[in-house]
């Protein structure tokens, strides 16, 4: 189980308040005493299967396809494609580890209920799922404790093998480069702009413990892109809207960053900002903590174009990272409610195809056992406990942005051992323009 975010004792500052959580029910150890607990979560598991078959029986045809569960009751495919799955397990491994996620059950449920499903059903399918979060606790190390049960009793072989080859790439990453990063997490935002026909985004990049384990050469922490040439107002500025001119440490979150002026070189090269750490930064005993948040006015169109019918955002993970988290909220009618879409993509070029979206063939890509989750609105539900420890900080982006997250639809990755050079592209899909609309520009 990953630790929690690591601070610099001596110049970062303290983590934001934990996020409240249930309390863990402790276990006995052993492999023969953790069967029992295995069992209880595979029994629970399947009184809660047949109650959402129930359930979909009451507001969906016989025999119905995923593509029911789409266009029916407005749910992520992804999120559909772990229900179909774990309506057909017959073992009860798989079972459990095709159960979607304690939010997305309740996503489920809910869009069941809005459907017509009877209001005794979705009570006795909420009852069961509580019933299989308490027999999720009482495994030894709860959720973790879980995952290791299965890996241990040879379930989901692929997806346990998969983990262990990221987890010796990002070992061999670390060793090779020197550094490493315990948890980056991100945030992308998408709400309407103030300018019709667009959109702005919001992004946090937050890494928590930063560590070096030799002095070598310089590091190229962070860099930003300052004024566009030709742009006669900036569009790229802090969280805020403020501009940071020649003072791209300004878009710091100074309550979750370490105290780096003094370690930091700002490098300009044309419109962008390089950040870069000194040979002996960190020091080889101390960790840092670098959160820094930039706000793109107009960083893409509302409704397809001439220019554009996708739009698409790349994270690349270039340092060895022990876990990746990212938070993605786009505003409730900012793009009709049509999900985002999350790909592995090995071209690291940045160039996209903003008119055909992703590539059909999946050329070029990662097929990795991980998805994006649907959340919900705003932060109120919470995911893995380790991932929900930087909450705080993403609550932090949206109020320095101005923008209400509960006004907005939530999407979590959660991928422990994130592959290095490998970007993960989020994909957008820009709804149809009406017929009356003005032809809409795009930047």
């Amino acid at each position: 189980m990953m630790k929690q975010p690591r601070r610099d004792g001596s110049e970062g500052k303290k983590h934001a308040a934990a996020v409240a959580r249930p309390a863990r029910v402790s276990g006995t150890t052993g492999k023969g005493k953790q069967h029992q607990p295995l069992r209880v979560v595979a029994e629970q598991a399947k009184l809660l299967r047949d109650v959402i078959g129930e359930l979909s029986s009451q507001v969906l045809p016989g025999e119905a396809r995923g593509r029911d569960w789409v266009y029916r009751l407005g749910l992520d495919k992804s999120l559909v494609s772990r229900v179909v799955r774990t309506l057909r397990s017959v073992d009860d491994g798989e079972l459990v580890r095709q159960m979607p996620s304690n939010a997305g059950v309740r996503l489920v449920i809910e869009a069941c209920v809005r459907a017509g499903a009877k209001p005794e059903t979705s009570a006795r399918a909420l009852e069961a799922l509580e019933g299989l979060e308490r027999a999720i606790a009482l495994m030894p190390g709860g959720r973790a404790g879980l995952r290791n049960a299965l890996a241990g009793a040879g379930v989901s072989q692929r997806a346990s093998m998969e983990r262990e080859s990221r987890r010796m790439m990002v070992q061999a990453m670390s060793m090779l480069s020197g550094m490493w990063v315990d948890t980056r997490y991100a945030v992308v935002a998408l709400a309407k702009s103030v300018e019709p026909g667009a959109l702005d985004v919001g992004m946090l990049t937050y890494l928590s413990g930063l560590h070096r384990a030799r002095a070598e050469t310089p590091v190229l922490l962070m860099q930003l892109a300052g004024k566009m040439p030709g742009d006669a107002v900036p569009t790229r500025t802090r969280l805020d809207g403020g501009v940071f001119d020649d003072d791209p440490l300004s878009c710091l979150l100074p309550e979750f960053s370490s105290n780096i002026a003094q370690a930091v070189t700002v490098e300009r090269r044309g419109h962008n900002y390089n950040l870069l750490l000194g040979p002996s930064e960190p020091p080889l005993a101390k960790s840092l903590d670098v959160a820094m948040g930039v706000r793109y006015a107009r960083a893409m169109a509302d409704r397809r174009s001439e220019k554009q019918n996708f739009g698409c955002i790349q994270l690349v993970t270039r340092r060895a990272t022990h876990r990746f988290v990212v938070d993605v909220l786009v505003e409730r009618g900012a793009l009709e409610g049509v999900p985002p879409r999350l790909i592995f993509s090995l071209d690291l070029s940045g160039v996209r195809d903003w008119i055909n979206g992703p590539e059909p063939d999946g050329r070029e890509t990662l097929q990795l056992d991980v998805t994006l989750e649907p959340m919900g609105s705003g932060f109120d539900r919470l995911g893995s406990e380790e991932a929900d420890s930087f909450v705080p900080a993403g609550k932090a982006t949206m109020e320095r942005l101005g923008w209400d997250a509960d006004r907005f639809d939530r999407y979590r990755l959660d991928l422990v051992y994130p592959i290095p050079q490998v970007c993960a592209d989020l994909w957008f899909t820009m709804p149809e323009r009406n017929g009356n609309e003005d032809a809409v520009k795009t930047t």
